[in-house]
């Protein structure tokens, strides 16, 4: 799978202000939760709350399917601008692709 180029700063600050105006109140209390509701239905995710992190692989790739779509379907919210900086799925595989495997906190 080939991917495009990852965006740059530039090109991110020129998504926050020319992306869809939205309100965050509706963005916060209405679409992210309708979208939210919608893709736990249709992926079938069922939460075990005795269990924080699941790891039957089916659910995770449910999980991960459902995440990519909610971000490439919504976008990301910039509370500076009221304006969603949208991605296409390209892109977020990309930035995935290229994210650090491993994040060492304080010494050694």
């Amino acid at each position: 799978m080939a991917f495009k180029e990852r965006i740059g700063v530039l090109e991110t600050y020129d998504r926050a202000r020319t992306g869809p105006k939205v309100d965050e109140t509706e963005w916060d209390q209405k679409i992210i939760y309708q979208t939210a509701k919608k893709l736990k239905e249709k992926y079938k995710l069922q939460f075990d709350r005795a269990k924080i992190i699941p790891t039957d692989t089916d659910m995770l790739d449910r999980l991960f399917q459902a995440g990519l779509e909610m971000l490439v379907s919504l976008g990301v919210y910039c509370m500076d601008t009221g304006r969603v900086i949208k991605y296409t799925e390209d892109e977020v595989l990309a930035a995935a692709a290229a994210a650090p495997y491993e994040l060492t906190l304080g010494e050694g």
